[in-house]
């Protein structure tokens, strides 16, 4: 899941009127809302490019989920499990297949193959964001 705001305050008002504690019922905006059109997902990376994470991207965790995002940018990325057990890994810079052996070993009833699949769409989603970059 993706989350686009323009104002901080009222992304984090609406977080928390959906899924505080004290949220009831369906979600009630002030005013109409149009999702943004579905975009293609990019290619996959190749599974030998070498990526790091960018410099201005940031993890936070609450509760539960972690969200990454650029400091200079006004989208914030929900990663799953598996996302953010790659960004975890990405503290050293690595390639899709190098990740997919660690991972492995966390998930070995997934599949490397399907690991790899998954991850090298992940990247290229993250590349796209800005939020990895490919090494020279």
């Amino acid at each position: 899941a993706r989350l686009v705001y323009s104002d901080l305050e009222d992304a984090v008002r609406l977080i928390r009127a959906s899924f505080g504690p004290e949220a009831r019922g369906p979600l009630q905006l002030a005013s109409p809302v149009t999702p943004p059109p579905e975009q293609d997902a990019p290619p996959p990376v190749s599974p030998d490019t070498r990526f790091r994470r960018a410099p201005m991207a940031r993890l936070r965790r609450a509760s539960d989920a972690a969200f990454v995002w650029r400091l200079d940018h006004a989208e914030m990325w929900h990663l799953n499990q598996v996302a953010e057990a790659v960004w975890t890994v990405l503290e050293i810079p690595g390639t899709a297949r190098e990740l997919a052996e660690v991972l492995y070993s966390i998930w070995p009833d997934v599949g490397q193959s399907q690991l790899l699949t998954d991850i090298c769409q992940l990247l290229a989603g993250l590349e796209e964001a800005e939020l990895v970059l490919a090494e020279a």
